[in-house]
């Protein structure tokens, strides 16, 4: 009989670098699908998968996810993030790298989170970066927009950080978007699945001098009900719509 692995949507699975969270199981497949941008689901039978476990070509991280729940808000949220410009998508990858390895990092005992331990480790964390983002460059995924980001700063400590505490306690693509400038009323009223939402209608209804507000706001609405639908078959809280004062465009 072929075997079947106690695996479940909590869990998720390391290959190579890449971190992917099971998106299905059946009785012969596990389905997987990477938390990063433009990536196609993998589909190993469990034989397959408890053979790249068993020569060190996988990793099985128990419990990665709070529960299954989590998980799936965690691929929504990854799907939001691959609808979001080219430019975008980079600098959120970027972000989810360095967390990644610096998490690697600490499991490894390489590094604390102190001041002074996080200054010693950063050229090796932003070496074993580039080498993931040169990586990818070769697999031509998003290659143009990838190459620009060696150009930019490695992230203080204090960025870092933050980065670190919304990534573990979500999981959650969406949390490393960047916040456009909202005031600090409509800020506080509006998720980051929303935010993407707006910014990407932003860019295909802006006039030369204005912006449309009462059309965006209602394409924008649109497309969160859209998302609610699938919100509600994974039995999410809906994403509330937005008014034509939270909707209006960011300086």
């Amino acid at each position: 009989m072929a075997p079947r692995l106690r695996i479940s949507k909590a869990e998720a699975v390391i290959l190579g670098k890449t971190l992917h969270m099971v998106d299905n199981v059946s009785e012969t497949l596990v389905e997987l699908r990477a938390l990063n941008v433009n990536s196609e689901p993998l589909c190993p039978s469990h034989q397959d998968l408890k053979t790249m476990l068993e020569d060190g070509k996988a990793r099985l991280e128990y419990g990665y996810f709070s529960n299954s729940r989590a998980a799936r808000r965690a691929l929504a949220g990854s799907m939001l993030v691959s609808r979001m410009p080219a430019t975008e998508q980079a600098r959120v990858f970027r972000k989810q790298l360095f967390v990644e390895e610096f998490e690697a990092g600490e499991a490894a005992k390489e590094v604390s989170r102190s001041q002074a331990s996080v200054c010693a480790y950063m050229p090796k964390l932003v070496e074993r970066v580039e080498a993931r983002l040169t990586e990818q460059i070769r697999q031509g995924r998003n290659a143009d927009e990838l190459a620009k980001l060696f150009a930019l700063r490695a992230p203080c400590r204090t960025s870092l950080m933050k980065w670190l505490r919304d990534w573990q306690e979500t999981r959650d693509p969406m949390c490393l978007v960047k916040r456009s400038r909202f005031n600090s009323q409509n800020a506080k009223r509006v998720s980051a699945r929303a935010e993407a939402i707006m910014q990407e209608t932003f860019k295909l209804y802006l006039h030369p001098n204005r912006v449309n507000v009462p059309y965006v706001t209602m394409q924008v609405s649109r497309a969160i009900r859209e998302l609610n639908k699938s919100l509600a078959l994974n039995e999410d809280l809906p994403e509330p719509e937005i008014s034509e004062s939270t909707g209006s465009c960011p300086n």
